[in-house]
């Protein structure tokens, strides 16, 4: 009954997220195909958008009951997903918010091509990923953003300052 529910029409991606961290509970056989079915956008999900599938994905990095996921599974899936199709603007920004809540030790690599991209949220999701993941790495990271032409960037890197009350130290 849970395959079912997959191939429904308008699935939103907290309804994804639920249902396959429910397959994972119920340790279904085919669930890593599926799962890379999905991440390619291919078969059943063949007409289910780039933005829908990483935002499924950030669901489950975000979910308390993703636990049942390793997050570095996780964040390759959604390397799938991101490197084989064309994106837009929105799916980089929810790329580069899968990268930093994946927590995965080397994954701010991932994102140093989106900290030159055209659009400024997408730089700053990538500034604040490689914050999230390079922290001792934060005071160049931090210089670099606050010399961003967009004050958008400067801000966002300055609220995440304030609010994990980090302490950078005098330059």
């Amino acid at each position: 009954a849970l395959l079912k529910l997959l191939t429904q029409p308008r699935v939103a991606p907290a309804t994804y997220a639920q249902l396959f961290i429910a397959l994972k509970r119920l340790d279904d056989d085919g669930l890593d195909a599926t799962l890379q079915d999905f991440a390619n956008g291919r078969g059943k999900f063949s007409s289910l958008g780039l933005e829908a599938r990483l935002n499924t994905f950030l669901e489950i990095l975000e979910s308390a009951e993703g636990v049942v996921f390793a997050r570095d599974k996780i964040k390759s899936l959604a390397d799938a997903a991101y490197h084989g199709d064309a994106h837009q603007d929105q799916a980089a920004v929810s790329y580069a918010r899968i990268v930093e809540q994946s927590g995965v030790a080397n994954a701010a690599a991932s994102v140093l091509p989106l900290l030159s991209h055209d659009n400024p949220r997408v730089r700053s999701a990538a500034y604040l990923a490689r914050f999230t993941l390079e922290p001792g790495h934060r005071t160049t990271l931090v210089g670099s953003a606050l010399r961003d032409a967009d004050t958008t960037v400067r801000q966002n890197i300055l609220l995440r300052i304030a609010t994990d009350k980090v302490q950078l130290p005098d330059t």
